[in-house]
């Protein structure tokens, strides 16, 4: 067995332990990250309790519909009173006739509004009922998911335990491997190691160092990948200056149509203006050689008077 046979049988037994570090590093977290999910609490928010309203407003409303039922009450005992008047006028004493009058409405309007706070202290109290009984509900829900999570949380815990084991065997082996020092420690990572078996695989390289090594080819290509990076950031800066170039030459566009517009309009005025004083000129001369000849006719006139 020649040396590049066996560089590149170590190379590999690096990149198993570099892809086993790698692995066992990605399922923990994965792990981690379902472990953090079960560790979140529920939140049971508390019920909403209501209590039967007796503030001033409460108890206005109920003068209110006392005073009501007892309105009610009168009105219909007068009635039955009046309809039988004469029957009772006879057989009921004064006092009689004020408590059916009054009494009755009175007594009527105070059933009312017992009626009225039973029922609003039944329906508060079947509400309360409900809320309670409905939060004891969620309450018990999330005691089990609580303890379902445990579960869960216990379950991945041991699992981690059990990778990270793994996973400390795995850095031992490969700082084991790394121990001998082939390596240079620049070139101590997944991608490079991946790389440089490659090369020794396919048989572009036969050894690490030299300038015809793994380690020339590595750095060969890295310095390829950073220059295509940068090619595609100026490219992707490029497409975004031709973007800005485009939208200003759009904006220069639509100044220069404004622009020669403002001409045109500067222009046209500028011929109005020109025409009017023409014309005003005009003016000023025919007035001036009207005045001429009316001064002329005035003279005419005027020595042919005196010749007469």
């Amino acid at each position: 067995m020649n040396n590049s046979t066996t560089l590149k049988n170590y190379l590999k037994a690096v990149l198993d332990a570099e892809l086993n570090c790698y692995t066992y590093d990605c399922t923990i977290e994965r792990f981690e990250r379902e472990k953090r999910k079960y560790e979140r609490k529920p939140i049971v928010n508390k019920p909403s309790l209501q209590s039967t309203d007796f503030s001033v407003e409460g108890l206005g409303a109920l003068i209110v519909i006392f005073l009501v039922s007892w309105l009610i009450g009168f009105i219909i005992m007068g009635i039955l009173v009046k309809m039988s008047f004469d029957s009772l006028k006879n057989t009921l004493s004064t006092n009689s006739m004020i408590f059916i009058l009054f009494g009755i409405p009175v007594i009527l309007g105070i059933i009312v509004i017992i009626l009225i706070i039973y029922k609003d202290i039944s329906d508060t109290n079947k509400y309360n009922k409900h809320e309670t009984q409905q939060y004891t509900q969620n309450l018990k829900m999330a005691e089990q998911q609580i303890k379902e999570d445990s579960i869960r949380i216990q379950r991945i815990s041991s699992q981690i335990n059990q990778l990270a084991y793994g996973r400390s065997m795995a850095y031992k082996q490969r700082e084991k491997l790394y121990s001998l020092n082939i390596i240079h420690s620049d070139y101590r990572e997944l991608t490079k190691i991946s790389k440089m078996y490659e090369y020794l695989d396919i048989g572009i390289c036969y050894e690490l160092e030299g300038g015809l090594g793994a380690y020339a080819k590595c750095r060969e290509e890295m310095i390829w990948a950073s220059f295509h990076d940068l090619l595609v950031a100026i490219k992707n800066d490029l497409s975004e200056l031709k973007g800005i170039c485009y939208s200003l030459y759009d904006g220069i566009t639509e100044s220069n149509k404004k622009m020669n517009y403002l001409c045109e309009g500067m222009n046209e005025t500028l011929r109005l203006a020109a025409k009017t004083e023409q014309n005003t000129a005009i003016a000023a001369y025919n007035s001036e050689i009207s005045a001429n000849e009316n001064r002329i006719q005035t003279n005419m006139m005027i020595y042919s008077a005196l010749i007469k």
